[in-house]
């Protein structure tokens, strides 16, 4: 099975992150979406677009740890794609 995601814009509002700390967390994305994705039951997956997610809510301290926080969105967002 392939996956494609495309992810246009994130917005993190409210934190304040050096560029090596949101690199982090994109990183933390993207690996615990892939992890997500390939743990799931590929019968569930078809061709599918999602224009856009409704906004997704993630309780986050300001000096939360960003692997963790990018693992925090990650959960939000496959939960948002999930069929």
């Amino acid at each position: 099975m392939t996956v494609r995601l495309h992810i246009e814009r994130l917005v993190l509002d409210g934190l304040e992150l050096t560029s090596a700390e949101a690199m982090r967390v994109e990183a933390s994305i993207a690996s615990e979406l892939t992890a997500r994705f390939a743990a799931g039951a590929e019968a569930e997956w078809t061709s599918f677009s999602v224009p856009a997610l409704e906004p997704l809510y993630v309780d986050a301290e300001p000096s939360q740890d960003p692997a963790a926080l990018g693992r925090h969105v990650a959960a939000g967002l496959y939960g948002g794609l999930k069929p």
